[in-house]
Parts: C-alpha cells; sequence; structure tokens
C-alpha cells in the first residue's frame, strides 16, 4: 500500500540524482516475499568521518572535500529532494578521495505534485540524527533545503574541529 507507493516514488526520485558525487540507484523492486530493494551502486569507501581521522588531510584538501558534497547537496535540491539525514555515517570517501553521498531513504520531495504523498507517509515516520537534525526537524516542523544546509554547517564544523559544535542530549 502505502509504504510500496512511497517507495517506487523514492526510486524514480533517485534514480534522476545522476551526478559524480552521489551514490546511484539502478533499480528497485519487490521481491516474490514481498521485500523492498533497491539496487545501488557499490561504493568502496569509507565513511567520512573514518576517513578524516585516518588520513588526516590538511585544512585545503577538508575544504576541498566539503565543496564536493555540497555540490552533490546542491544537486540533488535542484530535483527538489531533500536529503533530511546528512551525516558523515551516510558520505563513503572511495580510496581516491571521492565522497559519495548516499542513503536518501528519509530524503524529502519537494515537487508539489508528488508532496502530497511525501507528507502522508512522513508524517508517520520520524527517523533523523539529533546530532545533525535541524531545528524544525527535531520539532517535526515541515522541511526544505535550510534543513540541509543547518546539517551541512554541522558536518563542516566537525570536519574541521573533529567534534560536534555542541552536546547532543540522547535521552532528550
Amino acid at each position: 500500500g502505502d509504504i510500496v507507493n512511497r517507495f517506487r516514488l523514492e526510486r524514480r526520485i533517485l534514480a534522476r540524482l545522476n551526478h559524480p558525487f552521489i551514490a546511484r540507484i539502478f533499480d528497485g523492486g519487490v521481491s516474490e516475499d514481498g521485500l523492498l530493494y533497491f539496487v545501488m551502486e557499490h561504493i568502496p569507501g569509507i565513511p567520512l568521518d573514518e576517513y578524516l581521522h585516518k588520513i588526516n588531510p590538511n585544512l585545503e584538501a577538508r575544504l576541498q572535500l566539503f565543496r564536493e558534497i555540497c555540490s552533490a547537496v546542491s544537486f540533488a535540491h535542484q530535483n527538489l529532494v531533500v536529503h533530511s539525514d546528512i551525516k558523515s555515517s551516510n558520505i563513503l570517501i572511495m580510496e581516491d578521495g571521492i565522497p559519495k553521498l548516499l542513503d536518501f531513504g528519509i530524503s524529502q520531495v519537494l515537487d508539489p505534485e508528488q508532496r502530497e504523498l511525501a507528507l502522508e507517509h512522513d508524517s508517520k515516520v520520524a527517523a533523523l540524527t539529533p546530532a545533525y537534525a535541524s531545528p524544525e526537524q527535531l520539532r517535526g516542523l515541515s522541511l526544505s533545503t535550510a534543513s540541509d544546509i543547518y546539517s551541512m554547517g554541522v558536518l563542516l564544523y566537525e570536519m574541521i574541529c573533529g567534534r560536534h559544535p555542541y552536546e547532543v542530549d540522547r535521552a532528550n
């Protein structure tokens, strides 16, 4: 029902996100057992935070990497998609240093024709990562590209300083 329709919508959206820094979705469907699946590009990489700790690139290299991630997020926004869960573990860095943004699983659709279906689903699912979530996400309000930009600011702080900009009370 609703989940399968949302899955099909997500698959169509993700299929159009053809960008060098976004993990590609090739196909998806429903298995004979009724399980939903995506066929996705294999990314032989490590999470951004692990990469930064292991390689310890200089400031210029960190900023270049951030610009590349910004390029991917901007492209998603141009295609009317808000990622809504940008965090270091959703960005894999390949051996050649190329970043790949992935996990658009809780992305928000900004296309007015698709918005109603997206809102119908998103009111039932409140998946987010508190340490990166924007204030409007934490309050359960409508999201916009500004929500991703907030998360990108948290990510930049983490990339430069090696820690989050604030403590997150996981109990609250």
